[in-house]
């Protein structure tokens, strides 16, 4: 395995924390945008949040590529070392997909390919269920489960590629974060 470069090690903390800020204000986005009578203030705020998460989408797109580039330069092994470091159910996801997806590289540009061909219908549909908020309806207000699993992969993608190295942690809570949201969308 290669070691990441000072510059190539602040790009995959870059990328990652993309990822985090999506997932954190869909997180935001979907328990509120779901309520039922929002106020004005409620649906200003949240047209905030939507342009935020409509660049960010953008953003992970860019983001899921530098994973991909930093992923074919470290070239990570394709079987987890120490499954414990992980826990078994992380361990377990994350293996799966090292072993069916040809390894940390494959994960990452097949992660890749979906953000790539979805995000412009994600921003699309973002921008029109905020529409159907300001016209006073009522909205599911979430990110499509298929942009959801590239995204999920990007992080896993993107722990993987110094899971192996120390320190572990931060790496660890990419994975685990990416495996957690690929089980809830049954990716």
């Amino acid at each position: 395995m290669a070691e990441l470069s000072t510059s190539e090690e602040i790009r995959l903390s870059g990328a990652t924390s993309t990822f985090f800020r999506l997932i954190s204000l869909d997180r935001a986005w979907t328990a509120v945008g779901r309520r039922s009578g929002l106020d004005a203030d409620d649906v200003s705020t949240l047209s905030s949040v939507v342009s935020q998460m409509q660049d960010l989408v953008g953003r992970a797109v860019e983001a899921a590529y530098e994973v991909v580039t930093l992923a074919e330069k470290a070239e990570p092994p394709a079987e987890l070392q120490d499954p414990a470091l992980l826990g078994p159910d992380v361990s377990e996801v994350f293996q799966t997909l090292l072993n069916r997806d040809g390894g940390v590289l494959g994960i990452a540009q097949q992660a890749y390919d979906t953000l790539r061909s979805t995000f412009e219908q994600e921003i699309a549909e973002l921008g029109g269920q905020m529409e159907v908020l300001r016209a006073g309806g009522h909205i599911e207000a979430d990110l499509s489960r298929r942009f959801l699993c590239g995204l999920a992969k990007s992080l896993m993608a993107a722990g993987g590629v110094t899971v192996w190295v120390p320190p572990h942690g931060h790496a660890v809570a990419s994975i685990a974060a990416g495996a957690a949201i690929y089980k809830a969308n049954r990716c």
